[in-house]
């Protein structure tokens, strides 16, 4: 099948049926055929072609998504970044990393945040972590938080998050809720997460 890729995924289970429409369906494995534009086979893709990618998708259970971090003395923060401890949530290790006074071109004007996927839990090996998910500021009064969701596909020890996630305007202004008390709570919550494993 020069030219072509096949995804394999995991679907729900059914009956055995194979249909050829945008792909395969033969019982709950599923495979959709790609075409590749010459420009990316040539440039961008490293692996070889007429290989399968297993996909396996899973929503995070509720009571397991969230990681909230409370940070304490937030104007006496003097670092350019600051880290969460780990945390677990499916497959892997995460972090939160935010820079108090901004970080690229939100320096000097929003505070930066980001999440990063450290180790997996188990030694499986698995080459990459895709992910659905929320990084917020809470609103420690109206509850109004303030919040971005980001997809992105982590691979080892990699970070993603947005270098102007709240400009400091509205983080230091009381009537929001962001800061009291000196007091800031940073969160993250997990909606998606799916292991990608090349065959």
């Amino acid at each position: 099948m020069g030219g072509q890729e096949i995804h394999l995924t995991r679907g729900v289970e059914g009956k055995v049926s194979c249909e050829r429409q945008n792909g395969f369906l033969c019982g709950d494995i599923t495979g959709v055929q790609t075409k590749l534009p010459k420009f990316l086979k040539a440039n961008f893709i490293s692996r070889n072609l007429e290989t399968a990618e297993r996909l396996k998708l899973m929503e995070v259970p509720r009571n397991n998504s969230r990681f909230t971090w409370k940070i304490t003395k937030f104007s006496s923060f003097d670092g350019e970044q600051h880290s969460s401890y780990e945390f677990t949530v499916g497959p892997r290790r995460w972090y939160l990393k935010m820079h108090p006074k901004g970080d690229l071109e939100g320096k000097e004007n929003s505070l930066s945040l980001y999440l990063f996927a450290s180790d997996f839990v188990s030694k499986v090996p698995v080459q990459a972590t895709s992910a659905v998910y929320k990084l917020r500021v809470l609103d420690q009064f109206k509850r109004n938080h303030h919040e971005a969701e980001i997809v992105y596909r982590f691979s080892s020890n990699d970070g993603c998050g947005q270098c102007k996630f709240l400009p400091l305007e509205e983080l230091y202004k009381a009537s929001n809720g962001f800061l009291v008390n000196d007091a800031i709570y940073i969160g993250v919550e997990f909606l998606f997460l799916s292991t990608h494993e090349y065959l």
